[in-house]
């Protein structure tokens, strides 16, 4: 028998095929520790030598068809730019800063740039007033950057261009503006927040830079699907108010409300990244807005109520509004109750509810319902409660957020009812604050900017003094500076459907000029509203005379020849515009609309295609095109020109009611169905048009076509 041989002491342990686990969580913790520290290293020297700086992304929501500088560089000098004074303040300032120069850039819009005066009103102007007085011995440029009807996301691009001017302080001033203009947006942008926080990290780092541009490019056709997703706005403002149907486009969508908020939150941090980068201080504004004197500009019932319930909701607010007139407060909040339990979401309802809770003396109550008001507003043109939200989300991360909208609650309730909603003590119209408020901002800056330390305050300013500073300023001021504001005033309060308001500061101004155009195309509107279209016209055609047959006074004539029911005259009208010089699309699309009306079908489209050839990015021209192709028989041909303007507009209901006949011309019932609905969803209203209409005929048979016209009867 073999004696089994002896284990030498120090012989290796036989191989089992397998790493010992301390082993392999060592080996796997030594790795991550070398990457680490060689990104760290890789960081460090980026950082040091200046390789690349920190990604600030492209807005990932929408781009812009171009890009103008703001400013225009000649002879070592900034200036606006002449194409851009339209909608800014003429700013002119040293290209490269002077020595002992504090430089401010404030940004913003209608309120920046000082509406309804300029930006002489505007707080910019009281900031570097106070900042002279209580810093003589620096130098201050405060550069009043805010652009008519500018929302955040056309505020970033003016942030990266004004940074090249050494600025030492940046001031945002924005919320009101974000859903004036109309934009879709791409299921591209819905990435889990997780992610985005993820993405905003690794943005930070110079690594993350230089690898991006490494391997970008391998991924262009992605890139490129992105870009064609992301909608494309005009270099300028094209706000929604400005078109015809104005207010009509306006319309409830909570996705888009949702998106919205996400891209002004995008914008917030972007602003921020690009000043964190160039190592410039920025402060963000919380806007006030008025509440207590100013109702909703747009409300709209629950869906799916009847037209009987609608009538009953309309009946209880005029009965509401009546008993409050008189004082009868407590029967006007049950008026209100009743009609709320049917329709809660009706913003006017709040906001005469909010009106009989002030007569109660019941200010918190009040102030609550002036803020679900003003959020339910269907067009929301004051910054909306998410809105505020976003704003302190993005301050919580060291930004200052200048509690301005709070000043001014304070200053409110120091009325006889105590609420803390602002009203015409603050504002002159819905947002736009007097001149106190203004100089009221400009002193809450100065402290802000005190309180950083970032100017030595060397003088203290007494309450005397400061009214010295703008009693000062305020008699160089003649009296046409406030006729203007008067001007401004009523064509702010019209683009924004509130006649009424506009025709009592109208009934103020016609007693002290005479010769102004805006005077005459204003009462001249009114007059035709009122059905005395002779009247109208002859304002009109005054107005024309007065501006020297400026071509939009002239378009606006062609349109209210073709409101008063004179064909002939608008036609003519409309043709002497598109004679001229300057490019309106819409007096193609309309001349081209009477066109069709009169069966010059042939005529229609080719002065279509010379207003394309003209102007190819006007969403005005679209819905016309694609309806001279469909009567021309062309119908697929014109589905694209048709499903093109409802994106362009998509709270038009026309052209889902032009998409939904388009798809039934070419047999394709569920999508003809499926547009005919959203066109009563978003507002059309004539059911007879749509029952007589031959183009449905296809239709009528089908449960969802009856439904759809009992709805909307």
């Amino acid at each position: 028998m073999k004696k089994p041989r002896k284990k030498r002491k120090n012989a290796p342990p036989q191989s089992t095929g397998q790493v010992p686990r301390r082993s392999l969580l060592m080996d796997l913790a030594f790795g991550v520790l070398v990457t680490f520290l060689f990104f760290l290293v890789l960081e460090s020297g980026l950082r040091l030598f200046s390789v690349a700086g920190p990604v600030v992304t492209e807005d990932p929501f929408v781009g812009f068809s171009r890009i103008v500088p703001l400013y225009t560089l000649e002879n070592g000098q900034a200036r606006t730019a002449d194409a851009r004074q339209k909608y800014f303040n003429k700013e002119t300032f040293s290209a490269k800063k002077q020595a002992n120069t504090f430089r401010v850039f404030c940004f913003g819009g209608s309120t920046t740039y000082g509406h309804p005066f300029d930006g002489r009103t505007a707080f910019p102007r009281w900031l570097e007033e106070l900042l002279r007085e209580s810093a003589p011995s620096t130098k201050f440029e405060v550069i009043n950057a805010g652009g008519i009807s500018y929302a955040s996301y056309r505020i970033v691009p003016l942030i990266k261009e004004t940074l090249t001017y050494q600025p030492d302080l940046m001031v945002v001033y924005t919320g009101h503006n974000e859903f004036l203009e109309t934009r879709t947006y791409s299921k591209l942008i819905n990435r889990p927040g997780s992610i985005t926080f993820i993405l905003e990290q690794l943005a930070k780092l110079r690594v993350y830079y230089v690898l991006k541009r490494l391997i970008e490019p391998l991924f262009t056709t992605a890139r490129a699907k992105e870009q064609v997703n992301r909608p494309v706005l005009p270099e300028e403002v094209a706000a929604i108010l400005d078109k015809s149907s104005g207010l009509d486009l306006y319309h409830r969508d909570k996705a888009f409300l949702d998106r919205v908020c996400a891209h002004f939150q995008e914008n917030l941090e972007r602003m921020a990244d690009l000043c964190s980068s160039a190592g410039v201080p920025l402060i963000f504004v919380m806007p006030p807005s008025n509440l207590r004197d100013f109702s909703p500009f747009k409300s709209e019932h629950a869906p799916d109520l009847t037209l009987s319930q609608k009538k009953l909701i309309q009946g209880a607010i005029l009965e509401a509004e009546r008993l409050i007139k008189e004082g009868n407060y407590d029967e006007a909040l049950d008026k209100l109750a009743d009609a709320e339990r049917l329709d809660s979401v009706y913003a006017e309802l709040h906001y005469w509810k909010a009106k009989a809770l002030l007569g109660l003396r019941r200010p918190k109550e009040a102030y609550e319902s002036f803020v679900q008001a003003k959020d339910l507003d269907v067009a929301p043109l004051r910054i909306i409660s998410p809105l505020e939200d976003k704003l302190r989300v993005v301050a919580e991360k060291k930004i200052p957020l200048l509690p301005f909208k709070t000043a001014i609650q304070d200053i409110a309730a120091l009325r006889r009812n105590g609420s803390p909603a602002p009203g015409n003590e603050s504002f002159l119209d819905h947002v736009h604050p007097t001149i106190e408020r203004h100089q009221l901002l400009a002193e809450l800056l100065l402290s802000k900017i005190a309180e950083m330390k970032m100017v030595r305050i060397e003088k203290q300013l007494g309450d005397n003094e400061r009214k010295d500073i703008y009693n000062k300023v305020m008699s160089s001021f003649d009296k046409s500076f406030f006729i203007n504001r008067d001007l401004n005033l009523i064509k702010t309060l019209r683009w924004a459907g509130k006649k009424a308001e506009a025709r009592s500061v109208l009934t103020r101004l016609t007693d002290q000029i005479q010769d102004n155009p805006e005077i005459h195309k204003i009462l001249g509107s009114y007059y035709i509203d009122d059905g005395n279209s002779e009247a109208g016209l002859k304002q009109y055609e005054q107005a024309v005379k007065l501006s020297g047959n400026d071509p939009e006074m002239v378009y606006s004539l062609a349109t209210a020849y073709s409101k008063a029911g004179r064909t002939q005259s608008a036609m003519e009208a409309y043709q002497a515009v598109i004679a001229g010089e300057k490019v309106i699309p819409e007096a193609y699309a309309n001349l081209a609309t009477l066109l069709l009306e009169q069966g010059d079908v042939k005529e229609a489209e080719a002065l279509l295609e010379k207003g394309l050839t003209v102007a190819p990015d006007a969403p005005a021209l679209f819905a016309p095109y694609g309806l001279a192709l469909a009567i021309s028989g062309a119908s697929k041909d014109a589905l694209p020109w048709m499903i093109n303007a409802a994106k362009a507009e998509p709270g038009n209901p026309g052209n889902f009611y032009n998409l939904a006949g388009l798809y039934a011309l070419l047999g394709d019932k569920d999508e003809a169905l499926m547009n005919l609905d959203l066109a009563v969803q978003k507002g059309y209203t004539s059911s007879d048009k749509i029952e007589n209409d031959r183009v449905f005929d296809s239709l009528r048979n089908t449960d969802k076509y009856k439904a759809i016209l009992r709805r909307i009867r």
